[in-house]
């Protein structure tokens, strides 16, 4: 019955890790049975439960984004046929450019279908700023391997001034729609950086009113990530097994 029922549902998708295949009336689907939420913290972990308090001033992790020397895509959903897929992403955790947290071992396997969303309470020293997300899962045979990416693009509100202020702004990164299970031991991990070249046009960290014709590279930008806060939230939206 349980088969019938997803064939007959106009959309068919297949499990990343599993190769199980399920139906869908739409993709993404309108609302996942629950969402899990994993929490950015100082200690550079994915923590299952809420800052206690809201969060803790102060609390923030910085790294310095170099528009000469990008972030590099490695991965991911890409044309190139020698960069792209599930690829191991240990070479990009070694870089300062990029945060990498990791949750502790799951308890049991997990499944999730939909949009995954990753919110940040962040700043940059630059008036034009990109923040990246990538979820990966972690396994002792496979290593760091991603699974979903997304990217966004913000402008500060006054020419010559940093974007985010002293205490931040609140953003969303949509890491895109996908399905995927994950078996009970491995670990998630989540990158933010800055750029994911050239998948991504790097952002130049120049004026953003100038033509584009007339950009050139400027100077490294500091970038603040606040953690142990509410506001910077990893979303799963989890699905049945």
């Amino acid at each position: 019955p349980a088969l019938a029922r997803d064939l007959a549902q106009p959309v068919q998708v297949c499990f990343l890790g599993t190769g199980r295949w399920k139906g869908f009336p739409t993709w993404p689907p309108v609302a996942a049975t629950r969402t899990e939420l994993l929490w950015l913290c100082k200690s550079l972990s994915l923590a299952s439960t809420s800052p206690q308090g809201g969060s803790v001033p102060g609390r923030s992790l910085e790294y310095i984004y170099d528009p000469a020397k990008p972030t590099p895509a490695l991965g991911g959903p890409a044309f190139n046929p020698l960069n792209s897929g599930a690829r191991n992403q240990r070479a990009l955790e070694r870089r300062s450019d990029v945060l990498v947290f990791t949750s502790p071992p799951l308890r049991r396997n997990l499944a999730i279908a939909g949009r995954v969303r990753l919110r940040l309470r962040a700043a940059s020293t630059a008036s034009s700023v990109d923040f990246f997300g990538r979820l990966c899962e972690v396994t002792g045979w496979l290593g760091s391997t991603n699974v979903c990416e997304g990217m966004v693009r913000l402008h500060a509100s006054e020419r010559g001034s940093g974007w985010g202020g002293a205490s931040g702004q609140e953003v969303t990164i949509d890491l895109g729609p996908v399905a995927a299970e994950f078996a009970r031991g491995s670990r998630l991990r989540l990158h933010v950086c800055s750029a994911a070249h050239p998948r991504w046009m790097r952002n130049l960290n120049c004026d953003p009113a100038l033509p584009l014709g007339s950009h050139t590279c400027g100077e490294p930008s500091t970038q603040r990530v606040w953690v142990d806060d509410t506001a910077s939230v990893l979303e799963l939206p989890v699905d049945s097994i």
